[in-house]
C-alpha cells in the first residue's frame, strides 16, 4: 500500500513540475498535491476518496506505531481493489504529461 500511495505522490509531482516548471512541495498528503498540482478539481469523489485513502499508508513509516492498525485493512481483496484503483490514476495522471 505504501508503494501505492509513493507511485501516486510520483505521478501527481510529475504533473506539477510539467505545468509549474518548479520543484514540486516536500509534502506527502495527495489531496494538498493535487490541489498544488492544480488537478484537485477534475478528481471526481472517486479518485480524491483514493488520494485520502493511500495518504494513510506513508504514515505507516513515519509513525510504526499506526502499523498494526493500518495492516488490519490490508486483506488481499481490499489491496487488490486499492492497486488497480491506483493504477487507474497513475495512467490518468501520465495522460496529463505530454
Amino acid at each position: 500500500m505504501f508503494m501505492c500511495q509513493q507511485a501516486a505522490e510520483k505521478a501527481i509531482k510529475a504533473v506539477y513540475v510539467e505545468q509549474t516548471g518548479e520543484t514540486p512541495p516536500r509534502k506527502h498528503d495527495l489531496i494538498s498535491l493535487a490541489g498544488s498540482a492544480g488537478i484537485l478539481a477534475e478528481c471526481g469523489e472517486n479518485r480524491r476518496d483514493l488520494l485520502r485513502r493511500l495518504s494513510l499508508y506513508y504514515i505507516e513509516t513515519r509513525y510504526p506505531d499506526k502499523r498494526a492498525q493500518l495492516e488490519a485493512s490490508c486483506t488481499e481483496e481490499y489491496v487488490g481493489q486499492m492497486m488497480a484503483r491506483t493504477k487507474e490514476v497513475v495512467e490518468w495522471l501520465k495522460n496529463k504529461l505530454r
